[in-house]
């Protein structure tokens, strides 16, 4: 009985220790657990708050600084097709500048995966046009296989078109030639992105699909061609689209650095919407919009149309709202954030984030909004820019599944310990325990225990299960509170690093657009001085440009901080400033406590490159202005040389009448004399017609200074055309004669009786054009034929002689030009019949044209109104 009393106050003792020692380690275990996961869910939230605002703050940089990059490269292109106008029209001079504009871009093969650094031509196509839109001139860039292995070739003369026609250009419906003619000298006309639309079944899509079929297309700009005031046609400049395609095809938002080929199916991707909606550049090239092959655009999917067509965010209001609203935002606002937003596809909704920023680009009708070229949009997966507080929520429950691992095993311990405690010393558990307990609460109220507090647990001596919880709680308490200190300055250092970083970014962007926005030399290197000051940690800052090629003028030098000996140094970094392979100049930074770190010498390439691009944007904005200078100054000299010639041979040639009307005079008098033999009535003869050959010249010269010196006047009066005719033909009938030549003059019936036009003016036109007929006419006929057609006369003169070849018909009506202008030519004249008659049709509101055919004749039409009206004084 008594042993058995024994027993049941053992077992008893056991429960009630074992009840006792559980409860509070329980207690203990939960208040512990809980302040850990409230801490830890405290820290998650910071570090997710912070890392997002990071994440959008990237995202705004990068795609800021593509667009920057974008606009200033479309601004070179400006320049280049300014330069291409002004050169020789020649095969060689184009061949030398499209091989002097190249550029590099990453390439994957598509068959190898190897990683390629390609050299490609900036333009497809180059060509100079006449002002009637043909072709004369025009080189293209032949790839095989694109964009590989490609040369400029020659276009063969019989391969060009006339581009006024729509369907003779490249893409069949292209009216860039229309646009152009409505250019003044200087403007240029930038077209749209066009190319062959690429289906999605055999399309590139970067890493995914890196044998598809890439995108080919261009971006046309032309500007008009002058001579002597005077058009006379137009240069076309085809940029490669694969150009615009290189800014964002390797850019992953969410990687450091660029990609040869960034996987499409991540969808963290960088693209570029048109100022029309339309996507012009894609890593998934079906996405960009193009034409199909005959030449019309192929529409961009929509609600009815979801397997097809490229995007429009115009018409993509039914993926998500967003699209629509974000145009018209760009309007108002050049960059801006959306931070999350739904996507639908097919069955599922996607979360996404994505920023914008407007190319700076605004050259020419097509680019006249605020839009500029297009957006920038850089797109992430919302949730993918917690990755890293993922990551830190992993780690911590990795930590609190060790934590309870640990409660586990000690609990085990624990039990044990007590039922050995249990027989030998059952009344020394409480206190112990009670203790524990006190410290889980503090835990708990507090977050933690004192070092002398973790201390004294962990010392606590003897055995038994209570001590080692004790001393097992200890240790536990000393980790946790090591952890939390080391998270604490994990989330502070990071915190601090990424505002330093955004900080130095936020700066460098805005240096970058300053500079990439000046024209002015000085203000580039001031900025530039600041900047690398400031951002690099340098003490002194030296930047030296070189002349450019074929000046004698002195390096430019500018230095700013304070001076540094060679003892003193111990940090030196030299960047250099290149523009293609060309250096043009160098950046020298010293330090003299510090060598410069990697962040420090990429800030300062990046800088190199924004400069090297700002210093040959200034110097060509001052040798454009130069040109433009001197030309004005030409142009005016010009003018007033050719004022003062007018009115010189005006002059002359009325002074120059009145002593040969008195020869003509003297030298009929002495004919009429009959004192004359015949070897002396011959030479009077001779005399008499060439002063009258030579009153002629200077009559026609009298005429052509007039009109030029603005002095031509018309004097519309009653005029009857039977007897003007007559006059005429009694006049040519002698010439005719002489050759034996037929002379036809018909008058329509319906001509009425007299009409309203200049009666000199109208003579000056029929003996001109009817004395020319004879010229140039041996055998056969001369043929007048006046009739009406609504409101106008028709006057066309039609010979038999020896016709105009065709290159000649377009300057015929030109001053002193004639088809044979040698000295030893056949035929006599001046050369200004047909000018003049040119000016007294253009005076009178007509028209004339020629047909001609080379040996078989030419006919001249005129086409004038049947009343003239006065001039007003």
């Amino acid at each position: 009985m008594n042993r058995l009393f024994r027993s049941r106050l053992l077992l008893v003792t056991l429960i009630a220790l074992l009840t006792v020692s559980i409860v509070p380690l329980v207690f203990i275990g939960v208040f512990g657990l809980n302040s850990y996961e409230t801490r830890a869910q405290e820290i998650i939230n910071t570090s997710s708050t912070l890392l997002d605002e990071a994440s959008l703050e990237r995202m705004e940089s990068l795609g800021a600084n593509t667009a920057a990059q974008v606009g200033s490269f479309l601004r070179q292109r400006d320049f280049d097709i300014l330069q291409f106008a002004d050169l020789p029209r020649t095969e060689e001079a184009y061949l030398a500048f499209a091989q002097s504009h190249q550029d590099e871009f990453w390439s994957v093969d598509g068959f190898t995966n190897e990683e390629l650094r390609v050299s490609l031509g900036l333009y497809k196509e180059l060509a100079f046009i006449g002002v009637d839109g043909q072709e004369i001139l025009k080189l293209e860039n032949d790839c095989f296989p694109y964009p590989i292995d490609c040369q400029y070739v020659s276009v063969a003369e019989a391969d060009l078109n006339n581009v006024s026609d729509p369907r003779n250009t490249t893409y069949q419906t292209e009216t860039y030639f229309e646009m152009a003619q409505t250019l003044d000298q200087g403007d240029i006309f930038v077209g749209r992105p066009i190319g062959r639309y690429v289906p999605i079944s055999t399309s590139f899509k970067g890493a995914q699909f890196l044998a598809g079929e890439r995108y080919q297309g261009i971006i046309r700009f032309l500007t008009p061609v002058y001579e002597d005031d005077e058009r006379i046609g137009y240069v076309m400049l085809a940029l490669d689209h694969t150009h615009i395609l290189n800014f964002i095809e390797h850019l992953d938002p969410t990687s450091a650095r660029p990609l040869p080929a960034v996987d499409s199916r991540t969808d963290n991707i960088v693209y570029i919407i048109g100022a029309n909606g339309d996507a012009i550049a894609h890593v998934q090239h079906e996405n960009i919009a193009g034409v199909d092959s005959s030449g019309e655009p192929v529409a961009p999917f929509t609600a009815d149309n979801r397997f097809g067509g490229p995007g429009n965010f115009n018409e993509m209001g039914f993926l998500s709202p967003v699209f629509p609203n974000l145009m018209e935002q760009s309007l108002n606002r050049s960059q801006g954030t959306i931070g999350q937003f739904e996507i639908q596809s097919g069955n599922d909704v996607l979360e996404r984030s994505l920023t914008y920023s407007v190319i700076p680009y605004f050259t020419g009708d097509n680019y006249s909004t605020n839009r500029g070229f297009g957006l920038v949009i850089v797109s992430t997966d919302y949730n993918a820019r917690s990755v890293e507080t993922d990551v830190l929520a992993t780690q911590l429950q990795n930590d609190l599944d060790e934590l309870l691992g640990n409660l586990g095993g000690l609990l085990s311990i624990l039990i044990a310990g007590v039922a050995i405690a249990a027989i030998l010393f059952a009344q020394g558990v409480v206190a112990p325990v009670r203790a524990i307990t006190q410290y889980a609460r503090k835990v708990e109220t507090q977050g933690g225990l004192a070092e002398d507090e973790i201390e004294a647990l962990k010392s606590r001596r003897g055995g038994g299960e209570v001590n080692d919880l004790a001393r097992t709680f200890g240790t536990m308490a000393e980790t946790v509170k090591k952890r939390e200190a080391e998270i604490s300055q994990l989330l502070s250092q990071s915190d601090e690093a990424l505002k330093e970083r955004i900080k130095d970014l936020n700066a460098l962007e805005e240096v970058g657009q300053q500079l990439t926005s000046t024209l002015n030399l000085d203000t580039v290197l001031d900025l530039t001085t600041k900047a690398l000051l400031e951002q690099t940690g340098a003490e002194s800052v030296q930047i030296l440009v070189y002349p450019e090629e074929n000046v004698e003028d002195e390096p430019l030098l500018r230095q700013a901080g304070k001076t540094i000996s060679k003892s003193e140094t111990t940090g030196t970094f030299i960047v250099p400033l290149t523009v293609g392979k060309n250096e043009i100049g160098q950046f020298t930074l010293t330090a003299a406590q510090h060598e410069f770190v990697e962040s420090e010498r990429v800030l300062a390439r990046q800088l190199a490159d924004w400069v090297s691009v700002a210093v040959n944007n200034a110097r060509l904005f001052e040798f454009t202005q130069k040109q433009q200078a001197e030309l004005e100054l030409r142009n005016q000299e010009v003018v007033e040389a050719n004022r003062l010639k007018s009115e010189f041979l005006a002059t002359m040639s009325h002074e120059l009448r009145t002593p040969l009307n008195a020869i003509i005079g003297f030298v009929g008098i002495i004919m009429m004399s009959g004192d004359l033999n015949e070897r002396n009535t011959f030479l009077a003869k001779r005399a008499r017609t060439n002063s009258k050959r030579l009153l002629e010249l200077i009559n026609d010269i009298l005429d052509i200074s007039r009109i030029e010196a603005g002095r031509f006047k018309l004097f519309p009066t009653e005029v009857k055309i039977k007897n003007l005719v007559i006059r005429v033909e009694d006049q040519v009938e002698v010439l005719a004669e002489e050759k034996d030549l037929t002379l036809d003059i018909h008058v329509a019936q319906d001509i009425p009786e007299s009409i309203m036009i200049d009666e000199d003016g109208i003579t000056k036109v029929l003996t001109n054009l009817m004395s020319n007929a004879v010229k140039f006419t041996e055998e056969g006929s001369i043929a007048l034929n006046i009739s009406r057609q609504d409101d106008e006369l028709l006057i066309d003169v039609a010979d038999t002689g020896i016709g105009i070849p065709a290159h000649m018909q377009e300057v015929i009506f030109e001053s002193f030009r004639q088809v044979d202008g040698s000295a030893t030519r056949v035929y006599g004249g001046s050369g200004l019949g047909l000018s003049i008659v040119k000016h007294i049709c253009d005076a009178m509101h007509g028209t004339i044209t020629l047909d001609s055919t080379l040996g078989e004749g030419t006919t001249f039409h005129v086409r004038l109104p049947l009343e003239l009206v006065p001039e007003k004084e």
